[in-house]
C-alpha cells in the first residue's frame, strides 16, 4: 500500500531516521565490543547434561556431591558460546580451566548472559573431589548476593598452578545460553571501561530522546511525540533489561518484576511503535482496513504486556516471538 509521505511533516520523518541511527548505533556497540575478538580461551573440555522432569535422563537428580561421578558418556560436548534453546528442564555444564596463577592479578569466569533464573557455580581442584569454592547468581536472588556485582554473572575463579575443573547448573524458563570467557582481571577491566562508556553514551543518547519529544509534547500536543518517547523508553528498557542493566541499577530491590522486564518491555515497545506509525502515517485517511489491523495490533501487545504479569513467562516470550514474527511479515508484505 502507498502512503502520501508529503503530509508527513519533515520533522516527523526525524523521528523514524533517527530510531534507525540509535538501533544501528547499539548494534554498532555490540559488535564491537564482542569479546570473542578481545581475549583467547582459557578453558577446553566444555560438555553438558541434561536432567529430565526427575533427575537427568538416565538417573536422579544431581547435585554438586554427585555431579562427579557422573561418567563421560553422559555428557555431550559443545562449544561457547552455548545456546540450546528455550527448555525449563536443569542443565549441567562442565568445564577446564586453565592455571590462574598469574603475578598480574585474579582471573575471573564471566557467564555473559544475564537472563538466566538458577545459576549455581562450583570450582574443583586438578585432583579434589570437594568444591574449594561455591558461588551462586541468578534472577531468583538479590543481586547484591553475587559475589562481583556486574550486570552478568561473573565469579572469581580460585588461585591455582593446575587446572581446575567447574561445575555450572542451571534452570531457567527462557532460553539456555551460556557464552563463557575466562578473563585476567586487568584485561576485563580495560574492556568493561570501555564497554560502559559506550553503553552509557548510547542509553544517554536514547534518554535524551525521550525526554525531549515529552517536551515537544507539552508545547505543541501532538500525540505523536508522546507515543515516540514511549517507544524510545520501551526500547531503551527492552536493552536495559538483555543487558542487565535493568536489574543491576534500576530494580535491583526487585526480583520479582526482573523475571518479567523483559517481555514487559518489549511487548511495550511494540505497541508504541504501532500507535505511533498509525499516528504520524496518518493511516485512517488511506485504509480503514489498515488502520483496524494496527490497532488491533496495538491492543494484542498492550494487553500483552499487562498479561505478562500473571502468565508464565515461558509462555509469554513464546507468544511474544510469534507475534513479532507474524508482525514482520506484515509489515513487508
Amino acid at each position: 500500500m502507498l502512503i502520501n509521505t508529503d503530509k508527513v511533516r519533515s520533522y516527523d520523518v526525524g523521528l523514524i531516521l533517527t530510531s534507525l541511527v540509535a538501533v544501528s548505533l547499539f548494534l554498532l556497540v555490540a559488535f564491537h565490543l564482542s569479546p570473542s575478538a578481545v581475549t583467547e580461551e582459557r578453558f577446553s573440555q566444555l560438555a553438558y547434561l541434561v536432567e529430565d522432569g526427575n533427575g537427568s535422563k538416565e538417573g536422579p537428580s544431581l547435585d554438586f556431591s554427585t555431579i562427579l561421578d557422573v561418567s563421560d558418556s553422559r555428557w555431550t560436548p559443545t562449544t561457547s558460546p552455548v545456546n540450546l534453546g528455550m527448555s525449563e528442564n536443569v542443565h549441567w555444564f562442565r568445564l577446564t580451566v586453565s592455571p590462574t596463577q598469574h603475578m598480574q592479578g585474579r582471573f575471573l569466569l564471566q557467564l555473559d548472559y544475564p537472563l538466566l533464573d538458577e545459576l549455581d557455580m562450583a570450582v574443583y581442584s586438578h585432583l579434589g573431589t570437594l568444591p574449594t569454592s561455591r558461588y551462586t547468581a541468578g534472577d531468583t536472588i538479590e543481586f547484591d548476593r553475587r559475589p562481583i556485582h556486574y550486570p552478568t554473572p561473573l565469579i572469581p575463579l580460585p588461585v591455582s598452578q593446575f587446572s581446575q575443573h567447574v561445575y555450572i547448573r542451571i534452570k531457567t524458563s527462557g532460553t539456555i545460553r551460556l557464552p563463557l570467557r575466562v578473563w585476567e582481571e586487568r584485561e576485563f577491566v580495560e574492556y568493561s571501561s570501555s564497554r560502559n562508556l559506550a553503553l552509557g553514551l548510547f542509553f544517554g543518547f536514547l534518554c535524551a530522546m525521550g525526554l525531549s519529544n515529552v517536551f515537544l509534547f507539552l508545547t505543541t500536543k501532538r500525540p505523536a511525540f508522546l507515543f515516540y518517547s514511549g517507544y524510545v523508553f520501551s526500547l531503551g528498557l527492552t536493552l536495559a533489561s538483555l543487558q542487565g542493566i535493568g536489574y543491576a541499577y534500576l530494580w535491583h530491590d526487585f526480583i520479582w518484576f526482573q523475571g518479567v522486564a523483559v517481555v514487559v518491555f518489549a511487548n511495550a515497545t511494540i505497541f508504541f511503535a504501532a500507535i505511533f506509525t498509525r499516528t504520524i502515517l496518518q493511516v485512517k485517511e488511506h485504509s480503514v482496513w489498515l488502520d483496524n489491523a494496527i490497532k488491533a495490533l496495538a491492543l494484542f501487545f498492550g494487553l500483552s504486556a499487562l498479561a505478562s504479569f500473571l502468565v508464565p513467562y515461558s509462555l509469554v516470550i513464546k507468544v511474544y516471538l510469534v507475534a513479532l514474527c507474524l508482525t514482520v511479515l506484515f509489515t513487508i508484505s
